[in-house]
């Protein structure tokens, strides 16, 4: 199958000048990235990467403390 232009041989999305939508099993990657993304603001009201950041401070906390 050929690929539109946007494309590189792998599928990922180089410069895309056509507008061309990017392949569907990137769209799924990135729509479930989003709803955890959303479900974590939901719970905790912080993002992801917030978490993930207060996550490795505490972790650095406890260790320096030993």
């Amino acid at each position: 199958m050929h690929r539109p232009e946007p494309y590189g041989p792998y599928g990922q999305p180089v410069d895309n000048h056509a507008g061309c939508q990017p392949p569907d099993h990137t769209l799924r990657a990135l729509d479930r990235a989003r709803k955890a993304s959303n479900w974590f603001v939901k719970k905790s009201g912080n993002t992801l990467k917030e978490e993930i950041d207060a996550a490795l401070v505490s972790k650095s906390q406890l260790l320096a403390a030993q």
